[in-house]
Order: structure tokens, then sequence, then C-alpha cells
């Protein structure tokens, strides 16, 4: 890693810019992959398949593969919701695949933006920002979900969060 003078005279470690984001995508997806891998073999498959791709997208730096890569986490998450899995391990495999799937393309976009820069400060609020922001959410659906009683078909709902996951990537661009 390359090296810079501090202030006081002493060398620091300069990270590549997007390495914190990309650390983030990649611990997500594989607690993605953890929670929904043993809920059928479709449900392993595509999404070890799912992991493989973004840790390999982020790797490369590619867009194209890490973006297949996050596609193959939500379709894990589906596939262990049409395998009926609880909602304790369905809400929160949903909500890291999606905070992978942000953190994998905010790192590549740092990535782009800041050769040669470091960010380091700024992509670790974004990560925690985030985090809280989606543990919230994920604790206010669960909650609202079990005061309700309400009969939601779990599939129909990661249908839903897929489609507003494909509107953000489209309205991103």
């Amino acid at each position: 890693m390359p090296e810079a003078e501090s202030a006081e005279g002493r060398s620091r470690d300069i990270a590549r810019p997007g390495s914190v984001l990309g650390a983030a995508a990649t611990g997500l997806a594989a607690l993605t992959a953890a929670l929904v891998g043993t809920a059928s073999p479709v449900a392993l498959v595509t999404s070890g398949a799912g992991l493989v791709g973004a840790v390999v997208g982020l790797s490369l730096a590619d867009r194209r593969v890490a973006g297949f890569g996050t596609a193959g986490l939500l379709t894990g998450v589906l596939a262990a919701g049409t395998a009926n899995v609880g909602p304790l391990r369905l809400l929160p495999a949903t909500a890291a695949a999606l905070l992978a799937c942000e953190f994998a393309l905010g790192s590549l976009d740092v990535r782009e933006e800041l050769r040669g820069g470091t960010v380091e400060r700024r992509e670790l609020r974004h990560v925690v920002a985030t985090m809280a922001a989606g543990g919230v959410v994920t604790g206010a659906v669960y909650a609202v979900s079990r005061g309700l009683r309400v009969g939601v078909s779990v599939p129909a709902v990661l249908l839903f969060l897929v489609a507003a996951v494909a509107l953000g990537l489209a309205l991103r661009e």
C-alpha cells in the first residue's frame, strides 16, 4: 500500500478509495449467504454465486460482475422466501442484500471518481449511517408485521423489494 507523510512526519497507510465500502459489501454479502443458504438448494446456489460474483466484481472493479453478484444475493433471498423461511432470517437477509448492493455500487463509484485520493472517514460514516438506517427500517418492518397479523405473502413482499431495487438502480444511472 502506498504511504503518505502526515503532518507530524510519520508515515501512514492510504487505502484505496472504496475499500471501506467494498469490505462492508463483502461482509453483508457473506451474511446474506449465511442467512438464506440453508433454506433450500436453490437459495444455497444462488446466494453462493451472488457472494462470489460480488467479491470478484469488487476485486476487479467490474460493475457488471458486482451487479450480477448482488442480483444473485437477492435471488437467493427470494428462493429462501419461497421455501417459507421465517421472517427472523428473511428480513435481515433482505436488508443485508440490499445494503450489500448499495455498498458495492458505492465502492465502485468512489473508486472511479477518486483515483489516488483517500476517503476512509467519509466511507466509514456512510457505512455506519446506512447500516443504522437499515436497522431501524428493518426493525420497524418487523414490528409492524408482527403487530398487524395480516396474512401477507412473503414472496410477494420480496418481489416488491426487488422491484424497488430495480427502480432505484435504473434511476441511479
